[in-house]
């Protein structure tokens, strides 16, 4: 009996150990939301912003709505917000193709679509992405080919490549260049 009580205790500590570590990564909201913003730069507010541009939401609980325009998220703290639920779903009632800040947004359940409550809208607040580091040209051992160089860089953020065209002289400071290019930025 003693090794069936030690058996079902262990398979026991088992099963919680997983789900321990999901509520250990859940962040709290305002943690949330500055995750999703790190890296961007806020602009200058706005009472309204066009709801056909935009092309998705997500709810933070009990903080803010965040919209979805292009590379912009515009950020919404509404003043109830205390209501909101990331697993409600926001249903936009709008005379305009605008929604502004005096517009409220209805919360229904996700499960049941059952009527949550509302939130009234407050201001916009675009957060842009930082704009991207240009990689210097003419880099020491090495000139641009001509008076201008060629430069392409890659899209990736992670690790942005820049490949020039470059003229070396003296033919024996070849290595001396590829060496500088292929210094990270």
């Amino acid at each position: 009996m003693r090794p069936l009580i030690t058996a079902i205790i262990a398979a026991a500590a088992v099963a919680a150990v997983p789900a321990a570590a999901t509520a250990r990564e859940k962040l709290a909201p305002e943690a949330q939301l500055a995750k999703l913003l790190e890296g961007r730069v806020a602009g200058k507010a706005r009472d309204c912003i066009s709801l056909s541009a935009v092309t998705s939401s997500q709810v933070i609980d009990k903080t803010a709505i965040v919209y979805r325009i292009g590379d912009t998220l515009w950020v919404n703290r509404p003043k109830n917000a205390d209501s909101l639920d990331n697993d409600d779903v926001l249903v936009t009632k709008t005379t305009t193709s605008q929604l502004c800040s005096i517009d409220t947004v209805e919360l229904h359940d996700r499960s049941s679509h059952m009527y949550n409550g509302f939130v009234s809208l407050g201001e916009f607040t675009p957060t842009s992405p930082l704009p991207r580091r240009r990689p210097p040209i003419g880099r020491t051992g090495c000139s641009p080919s001509g008076s201008t160089a060629t430069e392409w860089t890659t899209g990736m953020a992670a690790a942005p490549i820049s490949i020039r065209r470059y003229a070396i002289w003296p033919p024996t400071g070849w290595r001396r260049c590829v060496a500088s290019l292929l210094r990270p930025f």
